[in-house]
């Protein structure tokens, strides 16, 4: 595979799974952590949403950017370990 068909996969690999990480995060409040407060300061300030008119659609951007971080931290790692793995079992 060539190397913009794997960039666009991982885009949209990266964008669906942060989606449906949002989608199940919104339907289960309790299940997930709760992050500290500056991670929320910080995005208010990244959005330039400051007004309680706008608290759902600053929601909606919250879950989304920290679905988004989080999806793409755990697709790293899953890389890393997919393709160090082979050198780890080989080592052995």
């Amino acid at each position: 595979m060539n190397r913009s068909a794997k960039f666009i996969l991982t885009v949209l690999w990266l964008v669906f799974a942060a989606h449906v990480y949002a989608l199940i995060w919104s339907k289960n409040l309790d299940v997930f952590p709760q992050l500290p407060e500056w991670v929320g300061v910080r995005i208010v300030c990244l959005t330039g949403l400051h007004g309680s008119e706008d608290s759902e659609q600053l929601t909606v951007y919250y879950m989304l950017i920290v679905s988004f971080v989080a999806v793409s931290l755990l697709s790293a790692v899953a890389i890393l370990v997919w393709k160090g793995g082979s050198k780890v079992i080989s080592i052995r």
